[in-house]
């Protein structure tokens, strides 16, 4: 089976490449663009007649869509550039999957298509995305119903974390450099102002690893339609911090919460917890990283 991931130089897009390769007859090509690797097919996806080349070429049997601009601050900062990565591209790989029968897509949603006021969503569920990401990766649905239904699948996954290249890369690994910074063996705590982390909207963490996994299985399945994964353990950022903290033996009373929305050029929903019990239903499952495990790894690597 020939598959072809975008973004797989990204967090997730990484993390599918590891797995997958453990299928003996997935036979894998990676795409990448502002970060390069070894063996990958640099591609702007946004340039439709390169796109349409490098497919012709590979001419995969699944794609699979992880790569995104993600961020919403990042994405409003420029949205007419952001749009043409998020849905244009996303129409591009749809079209070209719906011209040959037996192709399939796989496109990596949000859990931000919700506005976040009526836990928890099924697929079924009313979408009403809030901020221009959000709206953006909903359009970016909407185009591969429109091109490609009945050969397609929708994956809705919420905040994501995992093997990072830098704490930078994901909003939950942040939590660690920020922590990391009070923990400054140089600093007398007496005098340190405390670190105040958001503690209005519940955010589910989820490991790049178990969506991969999920993704493999969906794919292996030929599974089509809207579905949703997500970790299990709802956290605020100031609940990410305190594990943080302990994992460094820092004195908890130093994280505060903000006791309002984080500050942001984009609003952000309070609570998107995604059901995930139609894929659980269809066989799809996995082990689940803990957070605390998964952070207490992080913070031995990083700290």
């Amino acid at each position: 089976m020939k598959i072809l991931v975008t973004g797989a130089t990204g967090m997730l897009g990484r993390a599918v490449m590891g797995r997958f390769a453990a299928e003996r007859d997935f036979d894998l090509t990676g795409l990448c663009h502002s970060r390069t690797g070894q063996g990958l097919v640099p591609v702007d996806l946004t340039d439709v007649e390169r796109l349409t080349n490098v497919l012709a070429d590979v001419q995969p049997d699944v794609v699979v869509h992880t790569a995104a601009i993600r961020k919403p601050d990042e994405f409003a900062a420029d949205v007419a550039s952001a749009r043409r990565l998020n849905v244009d591209a996303t129409t591009t790989l749809a079209r070209w999957t719906a011209a040959v029968p037996n192709r399939f897509l796989v496109y990596i949603s949000t859990d931000y298509v919700f506005d976040g006021t009526r836990p928890p969503y099924t697929p079924e569920s009313p979408t009403h995305a809030i901020n221009a990401y959000g709206i953006s990766k909903l359009d970016g649905e909407i185009a591969v119903r429109a091109a490609a239904e009945g050969q397609s699948a929708i994956l809705r996954v919420p905040i994501l974390y995992g093997n990072v290249e830098n704490l930078k890369e994901s909003s939950v690994t942040t939590v660690i450099e920020q922590v990391l910074r009070l923990a400054d063996p140089g600093k007398d705590y007496s005098k340190s102002r405390p670190l105040i982390l958001d503690d209005w909207a519940v955010r589910y963490p989820t490991h790049v690893a178990d969506v991969a996994d999920v993704l493999a299985q969906i794919v292996r399945k030929r599974l089509v339609g809207t579905f949703h994964w997500s970790g299990a353990e709802p956290m605020t950022k100031l609940d990410m911090g305190r594990v943080v903290a302990e994992h460094l033996g820092l004195d908890a009373t130093l994280l505060k919460g903000s006791g309002a929305p984080a500050n942001g050029s984009e609003p952000r929903p309070k609570d998107c917890h995604l059901d995930c019990s139609t894929l659980e239903t269809l066989g799809v499952t996995t082990s689940g990283t803990p957070f605390a495990v998964a952070m207490k790894g992080l913070v031995v690597r990083f700290g």
